[in-house]
């Protein structure tokens, strides 16, 4: 596997490569030719009594034919490609579609299955072992310092509790948004078996679903009624309709 000198030797190499090409270094008969312009456009001045015969008075040293500068819009591709992963550019979008058209839930699924294994590594290594672990110190240290007031003042429920921090963060998106998918896989799914054993609509939490999978889908947080509000209004429903 090459290492980031070899690299780096690679990319000199092809460099100097290119300059050659475009700017060859010259061979120049010496008390023949005067200083020698290679600027677009330039001229160079050449004794009147010198015989061309005996060779061109000046002439590129690296003889042939002009090495093909192709590469070079490749190396400009590559650069940019690399400037891309450098910035983590490559890992904060969706994977382009291989296809032209409209995807299938399923290619969407996938594509977004293949961005967060992209972005995991990236993402969770700086949640858990450093914003994590400078929220716990902080948090830990605002204890010691009573910044929250007197422990006695904190509720007894909290006291001792183990806290767990979230971060918000694409990766974090993207797993909200596969939620939204799945539900509708699960929805599709409950429908076709419900329609054989009607039954089977009690195995599936419906409601604990769809909230996730509107929050996921990233609707704003006031398009879902409260839990308590919600379960409230199924109770009276319910109740009206044993009525």
């Amino acid at each position: 596997m090459p290492d980031a000198r070899m690299l780096q030797q690679i990319s000199l190499t092809l460099l100097e490569a290119g300059q050659k090409a475009v700017d060859p270094p010259l061979k120049v008969t010496k008390d023949v030719v005067g200083a020698v312009n290679t600027y677009p456009g330039g001229l160079t001045w050449v004794d009147e009594e010198y015989d061309e015969r005996l060779g061109p008075a000046i002439e590129p040293i690296v003889g042939g034919n002009p090495p093909a500068l192709a590469w070079g819009e490749r190396k400009e591709e590559k650069i940019e490609s690399m400037l891309a992963d450098m910035f983590y550019l490559s890992k904060l979008s969706l994977p382009p579609a291989e296809v032209d058209g409209d995807m299938t839930k399923w290619e969407a699924q996938q594509r977004v299955e293949e961005y967060i294994r992209g972005a995991l590594p990236l993402f969770e290594l700086m949640e858990v072992e450093y914003n994590g672990g400078l929220c716990e110190e902080t948090f830990q240290q605002c204890l010691d310092l009573n910044l929250f007031g007197p422990m006695n003042d904190i509720p007894a429920a909290l006291r001792g509790q183990e806290v767990r921090w979230r971060f918000e963060s694409p990766l974090q998106e993207a797993h909200e948004r596969a939620k939204a998918q799945a539900f509708m896989q699960v929805a599709n799914l409950t429908q076709i078996a419900a329609a054989a054993d009607p039954s089977v609509i009690h195995d599936v939490n419906i409601g604990k679903g769809l909230r996730d999978a509107v929050t996921g889908s990233g609707a704003p947080a006031d398009w879902l009624v409260p839990l308590e509000q919600a379960q409230q209004a199924k109770d009276q429903a319910t109740k009206a309709a044993m009525a």
